[in-house]
C-alpha cells in the first residue's frame, strides 16, 4: 500500500469548497490517499503537516506546533487509515470497537471515554479519549467512516494539560477534513 500527501497551493473549486465550509485562515490544506480513498485536511494555524518524518511509523501525515518536532512535541497530531473489508457503517461501528477494545488490552490501565461525535462534510464522525497515566498518553481520536476505508485523525500528548491545550486544534483539524476524489488505481 503506498500513502502520498501532496500539499496544494493553488486553488481548485473543490478545495475551495471544501475551504469555504470549514473554518480554515489559510489555503494550506493537503490532499492526502492510500489506495483509492482520498480526503482533504488543513492544520490548524501554527502548527505544520509533515508527510515524510513519520512514514516508516505508518502515519499518512504528521502534525506539530511550530518550532517543535514529531519527536519533541508535547502533543503532536497524526492521520492514518483503517481498511474495512465489507464497507457498511455497522461494520466501520465494529471496527472502531475493536481498535477501542485493543487499546484497552495494550495500555492495561486505560480510560476509554466516548467523546460528542462531530458533524464534518454531512457525516456523524465517531470520537473516543484515550488515557493511561502509566503510559503518559492522553489521545483523541476521530473516526471518519469513507465506504470501503477509515480515516483516522489522532491527537496523541504526554500529559492531560498538553491534551487540554491542544484539544481545540484537534477538533479545527477535524472538522477541516473533506472527502476528497476517488483515486482509480492502474
Amino acid at each position: 500500500m503506498s500513502c502520498r500527501a501532496l500539499t496544494l497551493a493553488i486553488s481548485f473549486p473543490t478545495l475551495l469548497a471544501a475551504q469555504a465550509k470549514a473554518d480554515k485562515d489559510t489555503l494550506n490544506s493537503a490532499l492526502l490517499w492510500r489506495d483509492s480513498t482520498s480526503f482533504f485536511i488543513t492544520p490548524p494555524p501554527g502548527w505544520v503537516i509533515n508527510s515524510e518524518v513519520a512514514k516508516d511509523e505508518g502515519p499518512m501525515a504528521v502534525f506539530y506546533r511550530s518550532g517543535e518536532s514529531w519527536q519533541s512535541g508535547i502533543a503532536v497530531m497524526y492521520v492514518s487509515m483503517l481498511d474495512l473489508p465489507d464497507s457498511s457503517p455497522q461494520r466501520f461501528e465494529e471496527k472502531v470497537r475493536l481498535e477501542v477494545a485493543d487499546w484497552a488490552r495494550r495500555a492495561g490501565d486505560a480510560v476509554i471515554t466516548p467523546l460528542p461525535d462531530q458533524l464534518v462534510e454531512g457525516h456523524t464522525v465517531l470520537m473516543r479519549k484515550f488515557v493511561s497515566r502509566s503510559h503518559d498518553a492522553y489521545e483523541a481520536v476521530a473516526y471518519f467512516w469513507q465506504g470501503s476505508a477509515a480515516p483516522v485523525l489522532v491527537l496523541s500528548a504526554r500529559t492531560d494539560t498538553a491534551y487540554q491545550r491542544a484539544y481545540p486544534d484537534f477538533l479545527r483539524l477535524a472538522r477541516s477534513y473533506g472527502p476528497g476524489p476517488k483515486v482509480l488505481q492502474k
